[in-house]
């Protein structure tokens, strides 16, 4: 099942690829790198960032995933505030 949604970054490891985005109402969502779209060169976050997101759904207690403990992972990233286009909504208008 995937569910669009905004957040906002509350932690990123640059060194290691991945982050927690706090998805409004305050659920906590997994991210990693991979995801981010929409901007060029290093895939990185920063805290306080907005963000807009495309969201996969997991178990979160399930234990063989890259995330345990997460209910939500990022399938995409769109970095509001750093994107040139509007990159999400492109995406958005193709679904």
């Amino acid at each position: 099942m995937h569910k669009l949604a905004t957040g906002i970054v509350e932690s990123w490891d640059s060194d290691r690829g991945y982050g927690v985005i706090m998805m409004d109402g305050n659920i906590p969502v997994w991210s990693h790198y991979s995801s981010i779209r929409g901007v060029t060169g290093f895939a990185n976050l920063a805290r306080g960032e907005r963000v807009a997101m495309t969201l996969e759904s997991r178990d979160p207690l399930a234990k063989n995933t890259e995330a345990p403990g997460f209910a939500w992972i990022t399938a995409d990233v769109y970095p509001i505030d750093r994107t040139k286009t509007n990159s999400f909504d492109q995406h958005r208008a193709r679904q």
